[in-house]
């Protein structure tokens, strides 16, 4: 079948006017005319435009492109291919600048107003991140911190006055920040401890603040809290033990702890359908957060129960595991799973 010069034109999105061109120089020459002196072109001239197209596109010049087609050149098979290359050379560079725009867009909104020298020291930030994360996890970073944003503040304000007062590591009060901090930072970096203690060296090695004014004083201070915490499971679990833990579901106990609150100020019997409900709700959130692994759920009970310092900053206060405790002894549990 013979195209006239409209036809294929039309066909590849070219303009008559570049086929016209490209014929005058001798790049793609029509095979053929019609009787009214239409230029009429084969399979092969349209095999060789799409040649032509491909080297284009990969930056050669008309010039140049007319060069390799004179000689042996490529195969066809290794055009496509070569326009593959150059497709993915283009969505890699896409998908880069990309993070990077999501990037500056995150540490920019983090300092409200940008001014010129807030621009900078986002493109400062951006540099510094990049050298710890990847795009991918730079990108799950900075989704999770618009989600736990408004929890971090707070926090944090509690978090300055107790370094204003000087409160030692293993208070109380510090101990309370130190296990909401954490439970957070899970929330944030996905359940990914890695992750979270990546960040943390990222601030303090490069002695700059992060999001939401978290500066390496800052998490040098918790740092110190947050090791007695760890110290504690470390005596019942494994490095990587702990690391299988499901640390994203502080919300699920936080609701499982107020629905226990609400059964407790109702009076409500421990062997009422409500309470068993809860009862089953507790195990089957223990064992999703122990990854459904027998062994591993009983040294995680025995933590909790061996470590006064796990249960401080605990959404699941004494009065709480008192009433579980109960609900599990009227439904007739020889061995009580408390937590």
């Amino acid at each position: 079948m013979l195209l006239k010069v409209g036809t294929l034109a039309k066909q590849t999105g070219l303009t008559v006017r570049a086929l016209h061109h490209y014929d005058r120089i001798g790049l793609l020459k029509p095979s053929g005319r019609s009787a009214a002196g239409y230029r009429l072109y084969n399979r092969d001239d349209v095999a060789r435009l799409h040649a032509i197209q491909v080297l284009r596109q990969s930056g050669l010049s008309l010039a140049a492109i007319a060069a390799l087609l004179a000689g042996e050149g490529p195969p066809r098979h290794r055009m496509v291919t070569q326009q593959i290359e150059a497709l993915d050379r283009e969505i890699a560079r896409a998908t880069e600048l990309r993070g990077r725009l999501v990037l500056l867009q995150a540490v920019l909104a983090a300092g409200g107003e940008p001014e010129i020298e807030h621009w900078l020291g986002a493109l400062r930030e951006m540099r510094a991140y990049r050298e710890y994360f990847s795009e991918a996890e730079l990108d799950s970073i900075f989704r999770e911190w618009i989600a736990t944003q408004a929890q971090w503040q707070p926090m944090l304000a509690e978090v300055r006055e107790a370094m204003a007062q000087h409160w030692p590591a293993d208070a109380i009060g510090t101990q309370a920040l130190a296990a909401r901090w954490m439970q957070l930072a899970m929330r944030w970096m996905q359940g990914d401890m890695e992750r979270a203690v990546r960040w943390g060296e990222m601030i303090k090695r490069a002695a700059r603040q992060g999001f939401g004014g978290i500066d390496a004083a800052m998490v040098r201070y918790m740092e110190a809290a947050v090791e007695l915490r760890m110290a504690a499971w470390l005596r019942h679990l494994s490095p990587d033990e702990l690391a299988r833990l499901d640390k994203r579901l502080e919300p699920q106990w936080q609701a499982l702890a107020q629905r226990a609150r609400t059964l407790i100020a109702a009076s409500a019997d421990p062997c009422a359908a409500a309470s068993r409900t809860l009862l089953r709700d507790w195990d089957a959130l223990v064992d999703r957060m122990a990854d459904h692994d027998t062994g591993l759920r009983d040294k995680l009970l025995k933590a909790y129960r061996d470590e006064p310092l796990l249960q401080i900053g605990h959404m699941v206060d004494a009065q709480v595991r008192q009433f579980v405790e109960a609900v599990r002894t009227h439904a007739g549990e020889a061995a009580p799973r408390r937590y």
